[in-house]
């Protein structure tokens, strides 16, 4: 007796229902691009505020410091590195910097709380709470207070005008 087993497997597999049809994969989903972290940034910008501001004791005149940095930053004048860490270790330009100098608390939350305003301003959002317009890229100081302008020497000075979400 010969079993023709091929005839056997084609009937029991003709029986069987169609497999059902392989899903396509899932495209996969884009990510968002990681935040960037700042805290090295915040860190460059508390010793700088340290060294250049810390006798004002003034939030208001702390974040001016920062935002005076970060107009740097922005600056089309090719003088200025486009990065944080570039425009405070320039040489000539923020004196009271010094990597020595201590990262204090108060000094680099500040210093992250106006990164992060910078950001969403830089997202188009209006109203971030600047408080020093961006053609302001001088300053200098009298013992107590920094004054902020707009040339190296003279130009416009700063008249602390705009509202300060650190005051009350």
């Amino acid at each position: 007796v010969h079993t023709d087993y091929k005839s056997q497997f084609d009937a029991l597999i003709a029986d069987q229902p169609e497999p059902p049809a392989k899903m396509a994969e899932p495209e996969p989903e884009e990510e968002p691009e990681p935040e960037q972290d700042w805290d090295e940034e915040a860190r460059y910008m508390a010793q700088a505020c340290f060294g250049e501001g810390w006798i004002c004791q003034s939030k208001t005149e702390w974040a001016a410091i920062y935002w005076n940095i970060l107009n740097r930053v922005d600056s089309d004048d090719p003088y200025y590195p486009d990065n944080i860490i570039g425009v405070v270790t320039q040489s000539a330009q923020y004196h009271g910097y010094d990597p020595t100098n201590p990262v204090l608390p108060v000094l680099k939350e500040l210093a992250l709380d106006v990164i992060d305003r910078w950001q969403r301003e830089k997202q188009g959002e209006t109203d971030v709470g600047r408080v020093l317009p961006p053609e302001y890229l001088f300053f200098g100081g009298d013992g107590k207070h920094n004054t902020f302008r707009t040339e190296w020497d003279g130009g416009e000075y700063w008249d602390w005008s705009w509202p300060s979400p650190y005051e009350s």
